[in-house]
């Protein structure tokens, strides 16, 4: 077994030396850094995708704001549906007063008409 075989290689330059490189407009344009990795040794968020050292309370910020959207997404999605709802409900009770009237007309011509069961809503 041969030395280089237990040799341990570890990360090129500090993560605090790579923070004064930091290109913030230039980084946040190419990567989102949604994937990061916290430094168990410094309290230092490296992203997974690029490698770029990370702010963690602007991640932080970062990631409220993105819920924040998607709970805005969701409760507008909501209304949508409740409307569409809303709309069907109408429909259905327009379609059975149609019904029942067409119903009520044949049956004082003299001629039945089956009527479909009731669902309860």
């Amino acid at each position: 077994m041969a030395d280089e075989d237990n040799i341990v290689e570890f990360r090129t330059g500090a993560p605090s030396a790579r923070l004064k490189d930091l290109d913030w407009k230039d980084k946040r344009s190419r990567c989102p850094h949604r994937r990061v990795e916290i430094w168990r040794k410094e309290p230092i968020l490296e992203c997974r995708d690029c490698g770029a050292v990370v702010d963690a309370h602007q991640w932080i910020r970062d990631r409220c704001q993105d819920w924040a959207q998607v709970m805005s997404n969701l409760k507008f999605k909501k209304q949508e549906i409740e409307a569409e709802i809303d709309e069907l409900k109408k429909a259905r009770r327009i379609l059975r007063r149609k019904y029942k009237d067409e119903r009520e007309r044949r049956e004082a011509e003299g001629a039945l008409m089956h009527m479909p069961p009731q669902r309860r809503a």
